[in-house]
């Protein structure tokens, strides 16, 4: 099970905030602080902030606090394989992504249930 410093870690990326800063930004608080949390330097963060990280990158309170459950609108399924794929060495990742392949938009598995193109 992941850390509540890699789940605001994880929180910040899957809302496409790429800088420390911009999360720090955006709760209210100080750059190093969000640093502290995200190493897990701070064992007892303030509910308020959480609530703050958890607006701030649209996640489920739930999730941040206690790793359980999902984030907001990611199966649990597609969160477990995420997690594997992410748990191996980046050889294995590298490698993982190239099979799957860039997604397709227009590919929603219609063509498997229809039969047709």
């Amino acid at each position: 099970m992941s850390t509540i410093a890699e789940r605001i870690r994880d929180a910040r990326l899957y809302a496409g905030i790429t800088a420390p800063s911009e999360l720090a930004r955006r709760c209210g608080v100080s750059r190093s602080a969000v640093s502290q949390w995200e190493s897990g330097d701070t064992k007892n963060i303030k509910l308020a902030n959480l609530e703050r990280v958890a607006e701030a990158c649209k996640v489920d309170m739930a999730w941040l606090v206690t790793g359980k459950g999902r984030k907001e609108g990611i199966p649990l399924e597609v969160q477990q394989l995420a997690e594997a794929i992410n748990s191996r060495p980046p050889h294995q990742r590298q490698a993982l992504r190239a099979l799957l392949g860039p997604a397709d938009e227009h590919d929603n598995g219609a063509e498997s249930a229809t039969g047709t193109d």
